[in-house]
């Protein structure tokens, strides 16, 4: 199921509420099911990715893995979730890396910022009995990674306040 749909965006703020604690319900029934770092990120608080900078996005496509390294709001600590027997979904790696590395340079200053955000994350088990996460972004796009494996790494954030633009590599091919 879809949590965070439009409809979701434009609920007024009782039924946004009841869309989160539907969610949280969800997520804490399929907690037992998922593998440990997946699922302390549906569940733990401090590990929400609301607000988050993309700093990195790496996609092996040979390889089946996915990296994702994002600034948590607040911009003192990096998230780095890495995906294996991974694929991103949809399979548009162009749309997403305009997304990552999109950039808002004001005309009076030097400084580039990254705009693109994470508005919300949601995790599911697919019938296969892989996972998911699935991100919506702001201002624009959504993706999901559908995966095997998942592991979550936390480490402090070197230069706090950044906001670059993130970086976007693909390596490998579909065939190997």
């Amino acid at each position: 199921m879809r949590w965070f749909d439009d409809a979701a965006y434009e609920a007024e703020n009782q039924a946004w509420k009841a869309i989160m604690d539907a969610y949280y319900a969800y997520a804490r029934s399929i907690a037992p099911s998922l593998p440990p770092d997946l699922a302390r990120l549906a569940l733990a608080p401090e590990l929400n990715l609301h607000d988050a900078h993309f700093d990195h996005v790496e996609v092996d496509l040979s390889e089946s893995t996915v990296t994702i390294a994002v600034t948590v709001a607040g911009g003192d600590r990096r998230q780095t979730l890495n995906f294996d027997g991974a694929t991103i979904v949809p399979d548009n790696l162009q749309r997403l890396g305009h997304a990552v590395r999109a950039e808002f340079r004001p005309q009076h200053r030097g400084e580039r910022r990254g705009v693109t955000v994470i508005l919300a994350q949601e995790v599911d088990v697919l019938p296969d009995g892989r996972y998911t996460l699935r991100l919506r972004l702001w201002p624009f796009h959504e993706f999901a990674v559908e995966f095997a494996d998942f592991t979550l790494g936390e480490e402090p954030v070197t230069e706090p306040g950044r906001t670059r633009a993130g970086s976007f590599v693909v390596h490998g091919t579909r065939d190997g």
